[in-house]
């Protein structure tokens, strides 16, 4: 299974948005950093399927994070302050999308 990076930047405004450096076009964004990433991984998911089962030919291989680091490119586009970033592995499915408030709240149950 591949895992590809997602980088989550808190907004000027409130709330974050996710980033996924190797996959153009497939961001997100959410009121908080918790519905950030599970709205990453179905945005990740949803764009794999987009790609009618091609993903394996079409999706590029993930980069490690010094890698995307050293995308000044991407970076400077994408408004990129490393230093409030949290980045986070998203795996690539297929199948099984993520219910955001089934799991968000299995979730804090399970940390109470």
């Amino acid at each position: 299974m591949k895992y590809y990076i997602a980088v989550c930047l808190p907004s000027a405004s409130g709330g974050w948005r996710a980033f996924f450096p190797d996959i153009p076009d497939c961001e997100v964004a959410a009121p908080s950093l918790d519905r950030a990433v599970f709205r990453a991984a179905n945005a990740l998911a949803d764009h794999t399927v987009s790609l009618n089962g091609s993903a394996v030919d079409i999706l590029p291989l993930p980069r490690d994070l010094s890698a995307i680091k050293a995308d000044k490119e991407w970076s400077a586009a994408h408004a990129v302050n490393w230093s409030s970033a949290v980045i986070t592995l998203i795996p690539q499915r297929i199948v099984n999308r993520l219910e955001e408030d089934h799991q968000i709240a299995t979730l804090s149950h399970n940390q109470e």
